[in-house]
């Protein structure tokens, strides 16, 4: 079997894109914790800050108070 030679840029090419496309995997993977919303909720005389996820669940955070 015959292998052609890289040169030195294309290897250096080579590594520079393995290490860009890893890093995106490991920022994309980080990010995903921060998909959702957040919003202030009434509720009678109190306000709460709730959490919304991507698939629509809600989680209260807690009440909103004035320091």
């Amino acid at each position: 079997m015959d292998y052609i030679a890289l040169s030195d840029q294309a290897v250096r090419q080579n590594i520079d894109a393995l290490t860009v496309f890893t890093e995106f995997v490991r920022v994309q993977a980080l990010a995903a914790g921060y998909a959702g919303g957040m919003y202030w909720k009434r509720h009678a005389a109190r306000e709460y800050l709730v959490k919304t996820a991507p698939d629509n669940r809600q989680q209260r955070l807690g009440l909103r108070t004035t320091c």
